[in-house]
């Protein structure tokens, strides 16, 4: 990690399969630890802490994380912030912690200019990918542009046909609603293959596939991430293949 730029005061932000740290001798907990250590009192260490049902009353202290066993560990870890919200909630401890929860419960979605993700590339996150080789190829920033570009691109605007309330309970034990714009879960969406999306479009600086004994590791600087694919949308360059950008961009921008 810090081969891949971690130092002190970083912001670092977590997606793991932990199955997968299988010829790792220490525990989640001495993992976090280290990391906290390395960043210091400056850094901050984030991970997604998402639901398994997103649809259901959300409580903030005791709803489980569904983003895998080292983000419930987190989840748990004493000092431990957590967005309030019940699409994709987030988990964050350090300097920057308040700064990228604070807005969430209030986002239109959960990927605008209010979330954490956004708030992530304001800071200049760097992303870390352990053990996801397959369904999860992507950096969790990569959903921003369908909600920061939906008002602008008819593309994304079909995205967001559904609007949900949501009961939160948050850190008091208040009670609360919350309306917000989601994608349906019979929508059928279909990311490009994102390794060749990226070796073709992306400054091979700012990403890093790595791998360390059987383990995956994949680092994203997230201000270029987000930039860079919010460039490439509004040229008619979708990292998507369903549905089919073609139907939404003259001859001169398709894909």
């Amino acid at each position: 990690m810090k081969k891949c730029g971690m130092k002190k005061g970083s912001s670092i932000f977590i997606q793991s399969s932990w199955g997968e740290f299988y010829k790792y001798t220490g525990t989640p907990v001495e993992f976090i630890e280290t990391i906290l250590e390395t960043i210091g009192s400056k850094g901050t260490l984030s991970m997604a802490a998402f639901p398994k049902n997103k649809r259901e009353p959300f409580d903030v202290k005791n709803t489980p994380s569904n983003a895998g066993y080292l983000s419930e560990v987190f989840r748990k870890y004493p000092g431990v912030k957590r967005s309030l919200n019940s699409h994709h909630s987030v988990c964050a401890i350090g300097d920057k912690s308040d700064y990228l929860l604070n807005e969430h419960h209030i986002s239109e979605t959960c990927w605008d200019e209010r979330s954490p993700f956004y708030k992530m590339a304001q800071i200049n996150t760097l992303i870390f990918m352990f053990g996801l080789d397959l369904d999860y190829r992507r950096p969790a920033i990569w959903h921003c542009p369908e909600s920061l570009l939906k008002d602008e691109i008819p593309y994304y605007k079909q995205f967001w046909k559904e609007q949900i309330t949501c009961q939160y309970t948050d850190f008091e034990g208040k009670v609360f609603y919350h309306k917000y714009l989601a994608i349906p879960d019979d929508f059928n969406r279909r990311f490009d293959k994102s390794a060749n999306f990226i070796k073709k479009y992306f400054d091979k600086s700012k990403y890093k596939y790595l791998r360390l004994s059987n383990l995956s590791i994949k680092c994203f600087e997230t201000k270029y991430t987000l930039n860079r694919i919010l460039e490439l949308a509004r040229q008619g360059i979708i990292n998507y293949e369903i549905p089919d950008p073609a139907d939404f961009f003259d001859s001169a921008h398709k894909k």
